[in-house]
């Protein structure tokens, strides 16, 4: 059917019924159960695919349901959040992942454990605080791309602008022409 996303996987937090059989029926897949979050795994391709009922309304409310997931993302609770606040206040994100834990009270191994409990890692929470930086710094402050490379740590501009396709998927100057064009 042409509106089915093909489900790769599933994993749910909740043990496993006595009868697994309406989830395979839902899923298409046989679940893991007590896994430590709900989660499923889609093929990528979906995202390819043109949304059939896509306006601009529609447009707008899923930018502001992002805007907000985001929102409460900067809020996190627990050692996460914690992490994510020292790095906020950081210069140029040079400090490594030993010296963070330690201003956090926390062995580095303890601090990537606890991470992975909340479903992330240092890598991922550093990449959201310098992403949003980034556009920051590339919109309000208008620096350029090598002054807001230096700024966010990167030895180079070519890394920052690699790293900037992964956040955004785009360039950053096609980031700011979309976003903000010239008139």
């Amino acid at each position: 059917m042409a509106g089915e996303v093909p489900v790769l996987s599933v994993g749910l937090a909740h043990a496993a019924p006595p009868d697994t059989g309406d989830h395979e029926e839902v899923f298409g897949v046989r679940p893991r159960f007590s896994q430590c979050h709900n989660r499923s795994v889609v093929d990528a391709s979906v995202l390819l695919r043109a949304l059939p009922l896509a306006s601009p309304e529609g447009t707008a409310l899923s930018e502001r349901q992002c805007e907000d997931l985001a929102a409460r993302r900067r809020r996190r609770p627990g050692v996460a959040g914690e992490l994510r606040r020292v790095l906020e206040l950081s210069e140029r994100f040079g400090e490594s992942m030993p010296v963070v834990a330690r201003s956090l009270g926390l062995s580095p191994r303890t601090l990537r454990r606890r991470l992975t409990e909340c479903g992330t890692s240092y890598q991922a929470v550093l990449d959201e605080v310098r992403a949003e930086r980034a556009v920051v710094l590339l919109t309000g402050a208008g620096a350029s791309v090598d002054q807001v490379a230096t700024r966010l740590g990167f030895a180079e501009a070519a890394s920052f602008i690699h790293a900037f396709r992964r956040w955004y998927g785009t360039t950053p100057g096609n980031y700011l022409r979309e976003r903000h064009p010239v008139r």
